[in-house]
């Protein structure tokens, strides 16, 4: 079960690189640092209330939502780098 669980965060954090990189790009700085910023504190959250969840189907959801959250956050961080 927590097998599909890193499949389906390995998915979110696909689709979220694919489709949301060239925007990170083309936008301002103050938006990438809000990116950085918010993601990090949004990844904390997850991974800790994803450390407290025992409902198989809850899980999922925060995969995904971890997956989203880190494909947002790399290609935010590259550019700042």
């Amino acid at each position: 079960e927590y097998t599909v669980a890193i499949i389906i965060g390995g998915i979110g954090c696909a689709v979220s690189m694919l489709s949301l990189s060239k925007l990170i790009d083309n936008c301002s700085r103050n938006f990438m640092y809000g990116v950085i910023l918010s993601g990090f504190i949004l990844y904390m959250i997850l991974i800790f209330t994803l450390s407290m969840i025992v409902n198989i189907h809850i899980v999922w959801i925060i995969a995904l939502a971890i997956g989203l959250m880190y494909g947002i956050l790399l290609p935010a961080w590259n550019t700042f780098m």
